[in-house]
């Protein structure tokens, strides 16, 4: 790490610091421009390891600061710094009282504190919080999250003066700032996307306090001048709020030519979508699981969550403890020589989500389902890449029907190393299927902070500079017959492992050990 940064010291670059916070780690990244190709350095990485603090399941907001603080330290050390700004998951929050002192460690999402509040809400009353906010209704959601601690007698919104976001909480940490970016405010449920503000009526329904919400700014927008720069000769360093939220950053630095583009954001869950100009709220957008939430600019992201590389990650996490190598090259080798579409699952079941043993669960899953179960290291592997690959087609149909067809897919993300991933993402869509940048989280908010310097005009200015920079490699569907027949056997495989009831608590697989941690 120390020798590659030392590389880009004195290179004239105009650099911005661009934190990226995820719900298992952080990084914080040098992002230069020096005038034809963006650059990126990781400095730092941490982790981010949920704690419990007075019952509940919550964020260590003081240690992420601290990891923070010490890579901006480090950052710039190497040289000239214009900014820095912070990007995190959605829908997690902290409350401020009246001095800006945070009441209570910021709830952790992974505890579900308001699965019973949801639990009790009608179809109807979902339906009307989709249409205002466009957001997908889960018992994540910050207004679930919101009204359960209004309920909790030991909850401290009576006492709250102000409500801050995670990425906002970081800034108002770093320089003061008592803002919230409009990205990450659309993840709460109580933003009118169509308007971009705060929707009132949707916060009184909730019961919630009106006065607790901030002033919404902009992505990139300047919020402050950071507190404490490392380098006290330095001219200071300003914070400026990227897309805060970590989607819409990468949906940035997604090299896409038109709205006709489907975007595919890949790590440990895909963001599958569309950029447009109006939310998707419809009853079919909403029974397809199809979401909105602001990006930057004037544009709405509408997508879907999909199961990501979390199932390949349980799976090689099993296969390391029994001594088996789990080396990306070895585990894509494996999965190449196998028969494409012969064993699929719904990544989206909820077994999936916390299983007890990753590769039982889809061995499970398929033997439900009237399938022969994948028992090789390369048979478990295939199944992944295939089952992610024809679930992000679906979620793409599902926008064909919403939106019009789509031209291309452009996949970004992690997931942009694994070639046999995309070229099966190509075939399952029989779209052709475009690369852009591994990490594309930390491109998109550099690139922003860096327009706000005036070193680029638009946010086709960045797309441009990132095509230029990365290159892009093209995917073309292969075998379209045959991912044919699969996709249409994926779809029949995925219906029938619903009508069973596959993953919630009454199934046999929860009730023998199988899927449940």
């Amino acid at each position: 790490m120390g020798n590659e940064a030392i590389r880009l010291r004195n290179s004239g670059a105009v650099t911005a610091i661009a934190v990226d916070l995820g719900a298992s780690g952080g990084r914080v990244v040098r992002a230069s421009w020096n005038g034809s190709h963006l650059r990126q350095q990781v400095v730092h990485r941490f982790a981010n390891v949920p704690v419990h603090s007075n019952g509940r399941l919550s964020w260590n907001l003081d240690e992420l600061v601290t990891q923070i603080g010490y890579g901006i330290d480090l950052a710039n050390q190497l040289g000239s710094v214009e900014s820095v700004g912070v990007d995190a998951w959605g829908v997690d929050y902290g409350l401020l009282d009246e001095a800006g002192a945070l009441l209570a460690a910021p709830a952790c999402y992974r505890g579900d504190p308001a699965a019973d509040v949801f639990a009790s809400r009608t179809a109807d009353e979902n339906r009307r919080l989709y249409q205002c906010s466009g957001v997908m209704p889960m018992s994540i959601n910050t207004v679930f999250q919101l009204t359960a601690e209004s309920l909790d007698q030991h909850g401290h919104l009576a006492q709250a003066a102000m409500l801050l976001m995670t990425p906002d909480l970081v800034h108002h940490a770093l320089c003061g700032s008592r803002v919230s970016e409009q990205t990450i405010a659309s993840t709460s449920g109580l933003l009118n996307l169509g308007s971009r503000t705060w929707d009132h009526r949707l916060i009184a329904d909730a019961g919630l306090p009106p006065g607790i919400f901030p002033e919404l700014v902009a992505a990139g927008q300047p919020v402050g001048e950071l507190l404490r720069p490392s380098d006290k000769s330095s001219r200071s360093i300003q914070v400026v709020a990227p897309a805060c939220h970590d989607t819409a950053d990468a949906v940035v630095a997604a090299p896409l030519q038109n709205d006709t583009e489907v975007f595919v954001c890949t790590g440990t869950w895909f963001l599958v979508g569309r950029e447009t100009r109006e939310p998707v709220t419809s009853r079919d957008a909403l029974d397809a699981g199809l979401s909105n939430e602001c990006g930057v600019g004037d544009s709405t992201l509408t997508m879907a969550n999909v199961t990501g590389l979390w199932i390949l990650e349980q799976c090689r996490a099993h296969w390391a403890e029994q001594g088996i190598d789990v080396s990306y090259e070895r585990l894509n080798s494996l999965a190449a020589s196998e028969q494409a579409g012969r064993w699929l699952f719904d990544p989206d079941c909820p077994m999936f989500d916390h299983p007890y043993d990753m590769p039982a669960a889809i061995r499970y899953y398929c033997k439900r389902t009237g399938q022969e179960p994948p028992k090789t290291v390369g048979e478990i592997a295939r199944a992944i890449v295939d089952s992610l690959a024809a679930r992000c087609a679906q979620v793409i149909k599902d926008l064909d029907t919403e939106l019009g067809s789509s031209a291309a897919v452009v996949v970004v993300g992690g997931g942009t190393r694994n070639e046999l991933l995309i070229q099966a993402i190509a075939s399952f869509s029989a779209l052709q299927t475009r690369v852009g940048p591994a990490e594309a989280t930390s491109a998109g908010s550099g690139a922003i902070q860096l327009m706000a310097a005036g070193e680029f005009s638009s946010i086709e200015d960045i797309r441009a500079a990132i095509r230029t920079s990365t290159g892009q490699r093209k995917y073309q569907p292969q075998n379209t017959d045959v991912y044919r027949e699969a996709f249409a056997r994926w779809q029949s495989i995925r219906a029938r492992g619903r009508s069973l009831g596959l993953g919630h608590e009454d199934d046999e697989g929860a009730r023998d050990g199988i899927t449940w941690n």
